[in-house]
């Protein structure tokens, strides 16, 4: 999966015509987080269709871990807690992991452009 990903990205990428559209995504990606993201879902289809499986199962499982906690349903709490944070670093670790692959693949290919 992170090697289709990656291959997206670097297609992505490699398809970018100009310096300064490079010199662009470089800023837009040094933005914030919400631009990273949208960057990201918007290079990799594959990215894009993880996080839109991840995030449901994070929101579902907060919600349960919520109602536990309040007593509306007799759950392990501690195993709700450990399951959403579990899925909340993975999502984090690999936005990140994404999203510094994207930087090195865009300066890889302006790189490219200038010689």
């Amino acid at each position: 999966m992170f090697g289709k990903i990656h291959k997206e990205m670097n297609t992505f990428t490699f398809n970018i015509k100009t310096l300064e559209g490079h010199d662009e995504l470089l800023t837009y990606m040094s933005t914030g987080v919400y631009a990273s993201i949208k960057l990201l879902i918007f290079s990799s289809s594959t990215f894009s269709l993880l996080i839109k499986m991840v995030f449901p199962f994070i929101i579902s499982l907060s919600i349960l871990l919520l109602a536990s906690s309040l007593g509306l349903f007799p759950s392990a709490v501690n195993a709700l807690l450990l399951i959403t944070f579990s899925l909340c670093v993975f999502t984090f670790v690999f936005i990140k992991n994404c999203k510094s692959f994207l930087i090195s693949s865009i300066k890889t290919s302006k790189n490219k452009k200038e010689k």
